[in-house]
């Protein structure tokens, strides 16, 4: 899943920022990940 590895460098890229951002955006991942297991490609 070239998606999932794009996301994990991004959020690693992106560990710096204030905590509020960092929830948000792994909230996001969560999301897509239930995406991926529920709308297969």
């Amino acid at each position: 899943m070239a998606t999932a590895m794009y996301l994990e460098h991004y959020l690693d890229s992106i560990e710096n920022l204030p905590c509020e951002l960092q929830r948000n955006f792994q909230l996001m991942r969560e999301l897509d990940q239930r995406t991926e297991v529920t709308c297969p490609h």
